[in-house]
Parts: structure tokens; C-alpha cells; sequence
């Protein structure tokens, strides 16, 4: 059994130009990550994407409701891609990663 997925993490606008928190080479990063999300989708591989939301007080980008928190266009999710939505740092901390993960196998 294949036990290969591939996990999504943070690649929203927040971090390209023009977001509140542009990271240098983003645009060539999520460019890497759409060509790597193409070959798993053609593979019938499992793919998870996990989307930040920063709640807490002070936060400065991937503030809810904004466009800045929206996946980025690169690595946009398909029906039936699960994305999860996360608080913390950590993937794992109170989502459902580790039930998907176990579920795909």
C-alpha cells in the first residue's frame, strides 16, 4: 500500500505580493507546490490542504474574513479536497489532520 499524501500548509495570499506578510520567493514556491498538487491529482493520490485563520490578539496577517487568508490561487482546492482550517502553528493541534491521514491510509 502506497502510504504517500501530500499536505497543503499556509500557501495563501497573505504571503505573496501585495499580501500583509509577502514572503521573497512566493510566487516561485506556490508555482513548485501547484505543478507538485498536478501530479498528485493525476495519481489519485490523497491531498489535504491547511489554511491558517489568526484569531488571536495582535495578529497581523491571515486575519479572518480577509482575502489575504484565502488559499492561494496556485494550489486552489478541487470539490472534494478536504481543507482543513487551523489556528495554531501545529497542523495536528485540534483539526482532523491526523483522522485524514489515518482514513487515506
Amino acid at each position: 500500500m502506497d502510504k504517500t499524501a501530500l499536505i497543503i500548509i499556509d500557501i495563501q495570499n497573505d504571503y505573496f505580493p501585495g499580501g500583509l506578510m509577502e514572503n521573497v520567493g512566493a510566487e516561485a514556491a506556490g508555482a513548485n507546490a501547484g505543478r507538485l498538487l498536478d501530479a498528485f491529482r493525476r495519481a489519485g493520490k490523497p491531498v489535504i490542504h491547511i489554511q491558517h485563520e489568526s484569531v488571536h490578539p495582535g495578529a497581523t496577517f491571515f486575519l479572518p474574513g480577509t482575502s489575504g487568508m484565502d488559499i492561494h490561487a496556485s494550489v486552489e482546492p478541487q470539490e472534494g479536497e478536504p481543507v482543513l482550517l487551523k489556528h495554531f502553528p501545529n497542523s495536528f493541534r485540534e483539526t482532523k489532520l491526523q483522522q485524514l491521514l489515518d482514513e487515506a491510509g
